[in-house]
């Protein structure tokens, strides 16, 4: 099964580019194309938005393209209000 774990919020006073970082470790068990673990770094550039970087590590590399043991992740979010200027 999943697990995951991340640290508290590292605020970046000193940084007008960077807002806050975050630490974080991610596990998916399983001997399947899913099963991997991994650590990232979150980068909060504004409290809405940030990204995600970090390396994968493959439980089995044979069901991988190309027979990767690992890859290297980046993952832009960005979070939005879908219901902005509605009634709730």
């Amino acid at each position: 099964g999943p697990a995951a774990g991340s640290a508290p919020a590292v605020p970046v006073a000193t940084r007008r580019e960077i807002d806050r970082i975050h630490l974080t470790w991610d596990l998916q068990s399983g001997e399947n194309v899913f099963g991997a673990t991994g650590g990232g770094v979150y980068l909060y550039v504004t409290p809405a938005v940030d990204v995600l970087t970090g390396p994968v590590f493959f439980f089995d590399q044979d069901l991988q393209p190309g027979g990767s043991s690992w890859m290297w992740s980046l993952q832009l979010d960005v979070d939005f209000d879908l219901h902005a200027g509605q009634a709730r």
